[in-house]
C-alpha cells in the first residue's frame, strides 16, 4: 500500500500532526509539503491524505488550490482529509472541516477529521499573539490529539469510516 500525504502549514502545527500521522501509517508513506507536490503523479498511490491549517476561517490557500486542481484524480483514490484548527466548539470545527475542501472531494473522502492544534507563541507574529491574549490564551499550547490521529490512520488503512 502506497500513501501520499500532502500538507500545508503556516506555523508548523500541521507539520507536527503529519509527523504523528506518518508514524501511525504502515506501508510506503511519502510526505510532501504542498509547495513540492505540484506535478507529482498521483497514479502510483493507493491513498492520498490532504491536511492543512484553518486560518482566519479558511483552509491554507495553497492546499485549497491543490485540492481543487487535482480533484478529478483524487476522486479516483481513497482519500483522507484533515484540518488543524484552534477552536474548541465542535460544531464550528465540523463546519470548518466540511467547508475546507471542495464539496465533491469532501463527500468522497473515506476519512475526515480535525486533529487539534499547536499554538507556539515563538512562531506567531506580534498581532497574532495579541489576538490570542484578547481571547484568553496567554501561553503556548499543544493540543494535537494523538488518539484521533491514530484512529484516522487506522481508518485509512482498514476501510473504517469514523465520521460521515
Amino acid at each position: 500500500m502506497k500513501t501520499l500525504i500532502v500538507y500545508a502549514t503556516k506555523h508548523g502545527s500541521t507539520e507536527k500532526a503529519v509527523g504523528m500521522l506518518e508514524g501511525d501509517l504502515s506501508g510506503d508513506v511519502r510526505v510532501m509539503n504542498v509547495d513540492d507536490a505540484w506535478g507529482v503523479d498521483l497514479e502510483p498511490f493507493d491513498h492520498v491524505i490532504l491536511g492543512g491549517p484553518i486560518y482566519m476561517g479558511g483552509l491554507h490557500e495553497k492546499l485549497s488550490a491543490y485540492a481543487a486542481r487535482y480533484q478529478d484524480t483524487l476522486l479516483q483514490k481513497r482519500v483522507g482529509l484533515f484540518i488543524c484548527a484552534a477552536m474548541e466548539d465542535p460544531f464550528i470545527l465540523q463546519a470548518e472541516l466540511e467547508n475546507a475542501y471542495p464539496e465533491d472531494l469532501y463527500e468522497h473522502a473515506a476519512v475526515k477529521e480535525v486533529f487539534g492544534y499547536v499554538l507556539d507563541f515563538r512562531q506567531l507574529k506580534a498581532q497574532e499573539r495579541k489576538d490570542l491574549r484578547i481571547n484568553g490564551v496567554t501561553e503556548s499550547e499543544f493540543k494535537l490529539s494523538a488518539p484521533v490521529i491514530t484512529e484516522f490512520a487506522l481508518a485509512m488503512e482498514r476501510g473504517f469510516v469514523r465520521k460521515e
